[in-house]
């Protein structure tokens, strides 16, 4: 299972936090997709908007969109690469939280003007609205 550290947001937001022209991505998007329509299914084709803008726009930040219709501000961290074995050293484990903590506040710097006031997106439980988050660490 995917492991991952940021923050768990809906669509819309990471469009309002990172400052994203949502237009300009729907034209974008409605060139590729002449089947596409902005409902409730348009969650897939946004996230691939998003994913692009993420890696030509930042160093390693992504966008992940988990299977119960999340997206995911942040890092995947590949367990596999901390470690061979099924488990892992506190140690290790923290120095990577830590370094992770860092290069998202790094990341995110330039626009934490918007980070003010941020719509946390909970799995079944009601959005929780949140005054500058702190990234949280996430398994699907």
């Amino acid at each position: 299972m995917p492991v991952y550290f940021g923050l768990p947001l809906e669509c819309l937001e990471v469009f309002r936090l990172f400052s994203i022209d949502y237009d300009q991505a729907v034209v974008s998007i409605k060139n590729k997709y002449a089947n596409f329509r902005e409902d409730s299914y348009a969650d897939p084709y946004l996230v691939e908007y998003l994913v692009g803008w993420f890696a030509s726009n930042t160093k390693d930040l992504r966008v992940f969109y988990t299977d119960k219709g999340q997206c995911i501000v942040g890092y995947q961290i590949e367990m596999s690469v901390i470690s061979q074995y099924k488990f892992i050293n506190v140690d290790e484990f923290i120095i990577l939280l830590s370094d992770l903590k860092t290069r998202f506040a790094l990341e995110t710097q330039p626009y934490r003007s918007k980070f003010g006031v941020v719509t946390l997106s909970h799995l079944e439980d009601e959005s929780e609205v949140v005054s500058y988050p702190i990234p949280f660490v996430m398994e699907y």
